[in-house]
């Protein structure tokens, strides 16, 4: 079961040369399904729902995040604050730090591909375009509106022996930070042990080290 956690993944963050960027401040909410399975036969269904706060002029993002795997729930909040190069991780009250990484902003690449167009919506509608391309082992695509706003993110391929697909759905998004306190540093993580090998880090790994 851990298994298939680690590798029943979300996407969050896709990155390239900038074929167009999504905006620097909003904010939305964010709807996964996905799945995953191996040559052993382990097999997982993931569901989650997140709300997520994007601040690229300060290169930091703030999660909250809620993810159901059959019977398993896992809830987190979590700090990302790149410009210090550090991630905090919230669970059950008890607060880890970890590296953060390089800041890599949301953009689709270059090498992406204009696959589909549509509407979403009645008399008040959006359209939609997809962009496809492939990045290491996974086939990318998402779908933006006009200033590549994020409405959908999917992916698929095989990493590691497993077989992945995964569809990911904002709505609600609104643009700006509405309380920039959200990024402050909570008082629990004011002596938070460094991790490495935290369960989300793990899985976080598929997304940002393509």
């Amino acid at each position: 079961m851990l298994r298939a956690l680690l590798l029943a993944v979300y996407v969050t963050v896709v990155y390239g040369q900038k074929y167009c960027c999504f905006p620097d401040q909003w904010e939305a909410y964010e709807g996964l399904v996905s799945g995953s399975a191996d040559d052993e036969g382990h097999r997982a269904v993931t569901t989650g729902n997140f709300v997520i706060s994007y601040d690229a002029n300060n290169e930091r993002i703030h999660t909250n995040e809620k993810l159901e795997i059959g019977n398993m729930t896992r809830q987190f909040e979590v700090l990302q604050l790149y410009s210090q190069g550090v991630q905090y991780i919230i669970e059950n009250g008890r607060c880890t730090r970890a590296p953060s990484g390089p800041w890599r902003k949301n953009c689709i690449s270059d090498n992406a591909t204009a696959v589909h167009q549509y509407t979403l919506g009645g008399k008040q509608h959006i359209q939609v375009t997809e962009y496809q391309w492939s990045q290491a082992q996974l086939d990318i695509i998402v779908g933006v509106t006009d200033g590549c706003i994020p409405v959908l993110l999917e992916y698929y391929g095989d990493v590691e022996g497993v077989d992945l697909f995964a569809a990911q759905g904002y709505q609600g998004l609104t643009p700006g930070i509405k309380d920039p306190t959200i990024f402050n540093i909570p008082a629990i993580c004011n002596h938070a042990p460094v991790v490495t090998n935290h369960e989300l880090l793990k899985l976080r790994r598929y997304v940002f080290d393509f």
